[in-house]
């Protein structure tokens, strides 16, 4: 009896003092302000590179799923046969999954597709997403990395 006693006061006090813990919880949930890097495409010759800045998401989380609301500053692009493009906005995130260390989402709609990893409260991947240039390439998809963190 003495002996349950003790083991019973031991897992309390553990579990008491994993309760004060201040490290991020483990989830995607929050907001998190983005960076890219290496966007672009190749349309019709052309090489197109785009700047895209000021992006931010805030998700919810229910398990391992997630959605939430986007919004976007600036997408600046602009192609070697002297074109231009920008465009800015708010939407939804989508299909939201989070399992284990990866991650995977849509903005507005399946083609245009985040994926990566989580680690220690941020996230880093790969995106492809369409983006309307106008004339002469009009709808072309582009891809680069990306990172997230809260």
């Amino acid at each position: 009896m003495r002996r349950t006693m003790v083991v019973l006061a031991v897992c309390l006090l553990a579990a008491c003092s994993s309760a004060g813990s201040t490290g991020p919880a483990p989830g995607v949930a929050g907001h998190w302000r983005l960076s890219f890097s290496g966007v672009g495409a190749v349309a019709g010759g052309d090489v197109i590179e785009c700047q895209i800045n000021g992006m931010s998401f805030d998700l919810t989380q229910a398990d391992t799923a997630f959605s939430g609301t986007y919004a976007v500053g600036g997408i600046d692009c602009s192609w070697t046969g002297g074109g231009s493009a920008s465009g800015s906005g708010t939407g939804a995130v989508i299909d939201g999954l989070f399992m284990s260390n990866s991650v995977a989402f849509d903005l507005d709609a399946p083609d245009c597709h985040f994926s990566g990893t989580y680690a220690s409260g941020q996230m880093h991947g790969m995106m492809s997403c369409p983006f309307d240039l106008g004339p002469p390439h009009n709808i072309v998809t582009i891809g680069g990395n990306w990172a997230a963190t809260r």
